[in-house]
C-alpha cells in the first residue's frame, strides 16, 4: 500500500480504491491552521476521523495515534472534562462521539495486528512492517475480502445524515457474536501464557475485523431515514440498545475486560472520561427497560452498566485518577437501580447474568478481578457509596462526605506541612492534596526537571494538576549536568506537553533549550489552557536568542499574557500559510529585544484584541542591535494593527527619535502612554519647516516622558502649546509625568499646566510628587 487516493493490494486481480479520496498528509497539516478544517465541532471530528481510519488501512499506527491525540485534545475545547452531558445530544454531537470511538477502534486493532511480529519504528512504515501486514491477511479468516468489505463500508459511516430525525436503536447480536468469539480466544490465556500465541489466534479467526465490519452495518442501520425493511428483527424480546451504547460497552470490554487491544495498555484518560460519561448519560435514558419485564432486556442492560463500572473501577484502582472519581458514583448508582428492579443482591446470580450475555470464565479464577468485581456489585447493593453505615462508637470521617470539588478548596487553605500530613491518610486524600500539592511547580536546577520527570512517567495524572510552572537555572547549571554524563534534557517539551491544565509557564534557562521547548509551540492542540508565558533563554556570552524558533508561541489560541526577554527577531517572520488569526493576547511585553518592525507588524495581525503593549531597549545596547529601526514612527506604525483596543502603550528605547511628530488619533482606546523623551512624540527639531503637528489619541489620559524636558527647544514650545489645546484635542488628560534630575521643569510648560485646571503634573525624582506645579 502507499499514500495517496489509490491502494494496490497484492494477491487479488483487482485495483481498489480507497472509498474517500484522502491524500495522506503528517499529522501537524491536519492539526495545523484551523482554516484546512470544515466548520462545524461534526464536520471536523469527521474530517480528522476520516485522516486517522486512511492510516490505519496503510499500516501508520504512530501517525494515526498522533491524529486521535489531536481529535481527543479537540473534544477537550468542546467539551472539558467534567462538563455535564447534555439533556439530549443531537444528532451532530452523537456522530461525533461515534467517530471518535470508530477512531480508537482501529487504532487498538493497528497495533494489536502489528505488535506480534514488529515494533512501529515511526512516521514512515518500513517495507518489512508493510509485509508483515500483508502477510497478516494472507492467514486472516476471509484474507483481504474481509479487510475491503470494511473499507467499502466507511463512506455509509462517514455519510452526512439524510434526516433530521434521532437514531434507531438496533440489535446486538452482531456485535455481541464478535465478543463471544473475542472472549473465547481470550480464555486460552493463562497467567504464563505467551500473549503470541493469543494474538496469532485472534487474526486468524478473523474476528477484530469483524468488529469492524460489524460495528460499521449497525451504524447503518441505526441511521435517521432509513427503511424498515433495512432493520433486521432478529431478537423478539425487544434486546435492543443504542449504537453509541453498544460500542462503548464493546469496546471496554475487549480493552478493560478481555485486555487484547494494545496488550493490556491503559486507556487515555481523556477517551475512558468521556465515553463512560457518554455511557452513564445512554443507561439513564434507556433505564425503562428495567420496568418493561423483559429479562433479556434488563440482563444486557446491566451488563453495559457492569462493563462501564468494571472499567471504571480497574483504571482507579491502577492510576489513581482523580478527573474519573465523579463518575463513581452515576455507575454505582446504576447498578442498585437494576438490583433493586430484579432483586439480584448476590455476587452469584449476578455472574450468572454477566456470563448468559458475554464474560470470560477465566475472569473468576483471578483474585484481584475477582475481588474488583464482587467489590462493585457489593457498593451497589449496599449502597455503600451512597448511604455509609455508621457503626456505633466508630470515629466519623465527616470531611469525607463533601464532594472532590469543596476538598479541594479546604485543602487549598492548608500550610504545605499540614497538606503532606493529609495526603498520607489515606489513598482519595492523597489523590486530592496531589491536586494542591503540584498546582505550582519550580525547577531551579536541571537535576530536579529529570527527578519530575520520571515522577510524571510512573504517574502522569500529577500532570493534570499543575496550573503553574517555572524552570530557572543558569547556563552553568546545565553544563554541569551534561558533564556528569547524564542525559540533556531534550525532553523537556514532552513533559512540559503533559500538563494539560497549565496556566502559567515562566522560562529562564540556557539556550541550549531553545529548540525543545519551541517544539510546545508548533501544534495547536498544546497547553490548550495556557493564559501566560515568559521566555528568556540564557546565552553564556550574553547575546541575543532567535525568537524565529519560539515564533509560534504568538499563535497560541488562548495565550493572554506573553513576556519576552533578550530576543532577536530578523524580518522572516510567519508563512503565508501558517499565519491564524483571533488570538486572545491582550498583553505583549518585548524586554531588551532586537525586533524587525515589519515583523511586529505581522505579529499584531493576529490578536483579536491586544490591550497593553511594552518595548523596553538598554541607553546603549549590548550587543548592537542588528534588526531593530531607530526611528519610533516606524514601531507606531507597526502598532497600528492593533489601535482600535489598544489602552497602554509603553516604550522605554532612549535611541528611538524621528524628525515628525507622531499621529495617534487613530488609537481611539489609547489612555496611557509612556515615552523616553518629548521629542520621540513631536519630533526632533530639523532644518527643514515642520509639516505635521502631534496628534494626541482622543481617550488619552495619562502621558508619561521617563527622560527629562526641554532638551529640544522648539519641541518645549511645541509641548506647551500642546498642553494649552488640550481642551480641544484632549480632553479626558488628567496626568502628566515627568523625571527632574538637574534640570527643572521649562517655564513655559509650566505656565501651560497651570492653564488646564483638570491636568495634575506628577514628578519623579524631586522631594515627592505635586499637585501643584509652583
Amino acid at each position: 500500500m502507499g499514500g495517496g487516493s489509490q491502494a494496490n493490494i497484492s494477491g487479488t486481480a483487482k485495483i481498489y480504491q480507497l472509498p474517500f479520496s484522502m491524500p495522506y498528509r503528517h499529522a501537524a497539516q491536519v492539526s495545523g491552521t484551523p482554516s484546512l478544517l470544515p466548520q462545524g465541532w461534526q464536520q471536523r471530528s469527521s474530517y480528522i476521523a476520516m485522516q486517522t481510519t486512511e492510516l490505519c488501512y496503510l499500516g501508520h499506527s504512530r501517525a494515526a495515534e498522533t491524529h486521535l491525540n489531536g481529535l481527543m485534545k479537540f473534544l477537550d475545547i468542546y467539551c472539558p472534562l467534567g462538563m455535564s452531558s447534555p439533556a439530549e445530544p443531537s444528532n451532530a454531537t452523537e456522530l461525533s462521539i461515534r467517530y471518535i470511538m470508530l477512531t480508537y477502534l482501529f487504532i487498538s486493532i493497528c497495533k494489536s495486528r502489528v505488535r506480534v511480529e514488529l515494533v512501529d519504528v515511526g512516521e514512515d512504515t518500513t517495507p518489512e512492517v508493510m509485509a508483515a501486514m500483508h502477510d497478516r491477511y494472507k492467514v486472516e479468516a476471509g484474507g483481504i475480502d474481509l479487510k475491503l468489505r470494511s473499507m467499502e463500508l466507511l463512506p455509509y459511516f462517514f455519510a452526512p445524515l439524510s434526516s433530521m430525525r434521532g437514531f434507531r436503536d438496533i440489535d446486538p447480536f452482531p456485535v455481541i457474536d464478535c465478543l463471544l468469539s473475542l472472549t473465547d480466544i481470550s480464555q486460552l490465556r493463562g497467567p504464563a501464557t505467551d500473549e503470541k500465541c493469543v494474538q496469532q489466534l485472534l487474526w486468524l479467526e478473523g474476528t477484530a475485523v469483524k468488529l469492524v465490519v460489524a460495528s460499521i452495518e449497525t451504524h447503518i442501520e441505526s441511521m435517521p431515514g432509513q427503511s424498515d425493511k433495512h432493520h433486521k428483527e432478529k431478537s423478539s424480546d425487544s434486546m435492543k440498545s443504542s449504537w453509541s451504547g453498544l460500542f462503548i460497552a464493546a469496546e471496554l470490554y475487549v480493552h478493560q475486560v478481555l485486555g487484547l487491544w494494545t496488550l493490556d495498555a491503559p486507556l487515555e484518560v481523556k477517551f475512558h472520561f468521556h465515553i463512560l460519561g457518554y455511557l452513564s448519560w445512554d443507561l439513564d435514558k434507556s433505564d425503562s427497560c428495567l420496568e418493561a419485564g423483559s429479562a433479556a432486556a434488563s440482563n444486557f442492560w446491566f451488563w453495559k452498566t457492569f462493563v462501564g463500572a468494571f472499567s471504571l473501577a480497574r483504571h482507579i484502582e491502577t492510576d489513581r485518577q482523580v478527573v474519573l472519581y465523579p463518575l463513581r458514583r452515576q455507575f454505582i448508582k446504576l447498578i442498585y437501580k437494576w438490583s433493586e428492579a430484579t432483586g439480584i443482591k448476590t455476587w452469584e446470580e449476578a455472574r450468572e447474568v454477566l456470563v448468559s450475555i458475554v464474560w470470560p470464565k477465566s475472569a473468576f479464577v483471578h483474585g484481584f478481578i475477582l475481588a474488583l468485581l464482587k467489590t462493585i456489585l457489593y457498593r451497589a447493593c449496599k449502597m455503600v457509596a451512597i448511604h455509609p453505615v455508621h457503626q456505633p462508637g466508630a470515629p466519623i470521617d465527616l470531611l469525607a462526605r463533601c464532594p472532590d470539588l469543596l476538598i479541594v478548596s479546604i485543602l487549598e487553605t492548608l500550610p504545605k506541612h499540614d497538606l503532606c500530613s493529609v495526603s498520607r491518610l489515606n489513598k482519595r486524600y492523597h489523590a486530592l492534596a496531589d491536586a494542591v500539592l503540584y498546582n505550582t511547580v519550580q525547577w531551579l536546577k536541571p537535576e530536579l526537571h529529570l527527578i519530575f520527570s520520571q515522577s510524571l512517567s510512573r504517574r502522569p495524572r500529577r500532570g493534570s494538576a499543575i496550573e503553574e510552572v517555572k524552570l530557572a537555572y543558569p547556563a552553568s547549571e546545565l553544563t554541569r549536568l551534561i558533564s556528569d554524563t547524564l542525559e540533556p534534557m531534550n525532553s523537556v517539551s514532552q513533559t512540559i506537553s503533559t500538563m494539560s491544565n497549565l496556566k502559567t509557564l515562566d522560562i529562564a534557562v540556557p539556550v541550549g533549550l531553545l529548540k525543545s521547548i519551541g517544539n510546545l509551540f508548533n501544534g495547536p492542540f498544546d497547553l490548550a489552557c495556557l493564559q501566560s508565558c515568559t521566555l528568556f533563554y540564557q546565552d553564556e556570552d550574553d547575546q541575543y536568542w532567535d525568537l524565529q524558533e519560539n515564533i509560534h508561541i504568538f499563535t497560541h489560541p488562548t495565550l493572554e499574557t506573553l513576556v519576552i526577554k533578550r530576543a532577536k527577531l530578523d524580518d522572516r517572520g510567519f508563512e503565508p500559510i501558517e499565519r491564524p488569526h483571533n488570538t486572545a493576547l491582550k498583553t505583549l511585553h518585548l524586554i531588551e529585544c532586537d525586533i524587525n518592525d515589519d515583523t511586529l507588524s505581522d505579529v499584531l495581525m493576529f490578536p483579536e484584541a491586544l490591550k497593553e503593549f511594552v518595548l523596553t531597549q538598554r541607553e546603549e545596547p549590548e550587543p548592537e542591535l542588528e534588526e531593530s529601526s531607530s526611528s519610533i514612527r516606524d514601531y507606531m506604525m507597526a502598532l497600528k494593527e492593533q489601535c482600535h483596543s489598544l489602552e497602554t502603550i509603553t516604550i522605554d528605547f532612549p535611541m528611538l527619535a524621528s524628525g515628525r511628530a507622531l499621529a495617534l488619533r487613530e488609537f481611539v482606546n489609547l489612555k496611557t502612554l509612556r515615552l523616553n523623551w518629548d521629542y520621540q512624540l513631536f519630533g526632533k527639531s530639523t532644518k527643514k519647516p515642520r509639516l505635521h503637528s502631534v496628534g494626541l489619541p482622543p481617550e488619552l489620559e495619562t502621558l508619561e516622558f521617563f527622560n527629562p524636558l526641554g532638551t529640544d527647544e522648539e519641541v518645549t514650545d511645541l509641548l506647551a502649546s500642546a498642553i494649552q489645546s488640550l481642551h480641544i484635542t484632549c480632553r479626558k488628560m488628567k496626568e502628566l509625568i515627568v523625571l527632574v534630575e538637574e534640570t527643572e521643569i521649562p517655564k513655559e510648560v509650566l505656565e501651560a499646566i497651570k492653564s488646564q485646571s483638570q491636568l495634575r503634573l506628577s514628578v519623579i525624582g524631586g522631594e515627592e510628587d505635586r499637585d501643584d506645579p509652583e
